[in-house]
């Protein structure tokens, strides 16, 4: 015998959701199932729809799918003991404005109106592209250190010693004279007058005058006849 009410139905079960806090990522298409389980014999006389608490009031959700927010006809199959009805909520797609908001799947039947909800929060970053970003700068930087340390080194060594001073112990009584010799090739008739130009005023410029370097320079603090 088929009964064309629901008196030999018991109450509808709301099998999912369950009270969910679901991970959505801002842009993408979400649905979620409202499925409801009623046992027992006869036709089910009940209607599952979702809505959302929205500023303190609930409001029905369209059943157009012209409308970014919508729920989809109720998909309803028998089983063994009973009925299992589905009901699909769908953002598409899903917007700031729709997180923390309570999305409910409610079941209106005489048995009673269970109830289950749905909460979206924005989900976790990727952080793959971050991740690879930092390590993109960090080989920069470390390639850009290489390249500078190899063609300005000197100029970095009388920099760090400038800025640093208390990193250098002073040379003063080490027992030496000078802190460096230079020889230069010596200016021959018709030859370059380069090497002297630097050797002889380049260089005590910067290393004596900026650095405080004391310079041993062949030619200039030499005594006559010393080889």
């Amino acid at each position: 015998m088929v009964c064309k009410t629901d008196e030999y139905l018991r109450t509808p079960q709301v099998i999912e959701p369950v009270n969910e806090i679901v991970k959505v990522e801002m842009g993408s298409s979400f649905s979620k199932d409202c499925v409801v389980a009623v046992r027992g014999i006869g036709i089910p006389m009940i209607s599952v729809f979702w809505k959302v608490l929205h500023e303190s009031e609930d409001q029905l959700i369209s059943d157009s799918t012209l409308h970014r927010i919508h729920q989809e006809t109720t998909n309803e199959s028998q089983t063994d003991d009973g009925y299992v009805l589905v009901q699909t909520l769908t953002l598409s797609p899903v917007l700031e404005e729709d997180f923390y908001l309570n999305f409910t799947c409610m079941v209106s039947s005489s048995r009673g109106n269970p109830t289950g909800h749905i909460t979206l929060v924005p989900s976790d970053p990727d952080l793959s592209l971050l991740i690879g970003l930092l390590l993109g700068f960090v080989t920069f930087l470390f390639v850009a250190g290489v390249l500078l340390c190899t063609h300005f080194k000197v100029e970095l060594a009388l920099w760090v010693r400038t800025v640093f001073p208390f990193l250098y112990k002073t040379t003063d009584g080490d027992g030496r004279l000078y802190d460096a010799y230079i020889a230069y090739p010596r200016v021959l008739e018709g030859s370059s007058e380069k090497a002297e130009m630097f050797a002889m005023n380049t260089l005590p410029q910067v290393l004596e005058g900026l650095y405080g370097y004391k310079l041993f320079i062949l030619g200039r603090d030499g005594l006559p006849g010393e080889v």
